[in-house]
């Protein structure tokens, strides 16, 4: 049903910007991150794979980087099969698809890691170390803590 690939870039979309540019004609997905390692060497290959674009990771202001993928296909697939929200609705009103809820648990591990490595984080405190997930969607939260 769906690629591990397929699966990672789903979650790591969680920290993500879907939009349409009209003024400029473009359909745009853009990853922001610290981690530049992160977005060239674990994210770039599996968007090559997926999207069929090769895209740059540039730095966009001093310690922040962003890999932009300019595709009309990727954008309505994002869009119309995987249930991103419309322009201006955000990440708050992207719930996850009935058919991702009814995969597998074991299958869905990729999504988790994609979600993770974009919105999770690890504090490692004498007193109290956490695994913890940040995300302003409590039902995606919710669906996160479910699976499995």
């Amino acid at each position: 049903m769906y690629s591990p690939e397929v699966l990672y870039i789903l979650g790591a979309l969680r920290d993500c910007s879907v939009y349409h540019d009209k003024a400029a004609r473009n359909y745009v997905i853009v990853f922001y991150q610290k981690n530049k390692t992160w977005l060239d060497e674990v994210l770039k290959p599996m968007v090559v794979s997926v999207s069929g674009k090769n895209p740059t990771v540039d730095e966009y202001k001093p310690g922040q980087y962003r890999l932009p993928i300019y595709s009309k296909r990727f954008y309505h697939l994002l869009k119309d099969v995987y249930g991103f929200p419309v322009n201006g609705r955000g990440q708050t009103h992207w719930e996850i698809t009935p058919t991702l809820r009814a995969t597998e648990p074991e299958t869905l591990i990729p999504f988790i890691r994609g979600f993770f490595d974009a919105e999770g984080d690890v504090t490692v405190n004498r007193r109290s170390p956490y695994i913890g997930f940040s995300q302003k969607n409590a039902c995606v939260l919710t669906c996160e803590r479910n699976i499995g």
